[in-house]
C-alpha cells in the first residue's frame, strides 16, 4: 500500500490528546500487541472502547483483504458499535505492535456518565460555551 493512501486514511479519525487518554486509562486496561492481533472482528456484538497508544491498528472488511483505515497513537476506534447497538461490520487488526488501551462497554458508559463528555471529545468536536456548530445555526 502507498504511504500517501495510510497518511488519507489514518486522518479519518481525530487523535485524543494527552490529557484524554489520561482519563479514559481510569476506566481501561493496557494491553500489549503483536503483528496479526485482532482486536474485535466483524459480527462481533461485544466489544471494547480501543485507544492505540503505541503501534497501528487496521480495520478490513470480514474476509476481505482490503483495508479501510489505518489508526495510529492517540486514535481510537469500536465506539460507533457501542453507540448504535449494532455488530461490528469490520475487523481491526494490529498491523505494527505496541500497546492499545482497552475499555469495556460498561466502564466506557460510566465514565461517560460520571465527567464531562466536554472532557474527552477531541478540539475540533468541542463545544464552546454560548457557541453552537455552525450546523445548527438557522
Amino acid at each position: 500500500m502507498n504511504d500517501r493512501m495510510d497518511e488519507i486514511r489514518s486522518t479519518r479519525a481525530p487523535t485524543l490528546r494527552e490529557d484524554q487518554i489520561g482519563i479514559l486509562r481510569r476506566y481501561g486496561q493496557e494491553r500489549k500487541t503483536e503483528i496479526g492481533d485482532v482486536l474485535f472482528r466483524a459480527g462481533d456484538t461485544q466489544n471494547d472502547f480501543i485507544v492505540i497508544l503505541e503501534g497501528e491498528v487496521v480495520d478490513d472488511f470480514a474476509g476481505e483483504a482490503r483495508t479501510i483505515g489505518v489508526f495510529l497513537a492517540g486514535r481510537f476506534l469500536g465506539e460507533l458499535n457501542m453507540l448504535t447497538g449494532q455488530a461490528m461490520y469490520l475487523t481491526a487488526v494490529v498491523r505494527e505492535g505496541g500497546e492499545v488501551l482497552a475499555i469495556p462497554r460498561e466502564r466506557l458508559t460510566s465514565s461517560a456518565t460520571s465527567m464531562s463528555m466536554a472532557t474527552l471529545w477531541p478540539p475540533r468536536c468541542s463545544l464552546q460555551a454560548n457557541h453552537e456548530p455552525e450546523a445548527f445555526r438557522r
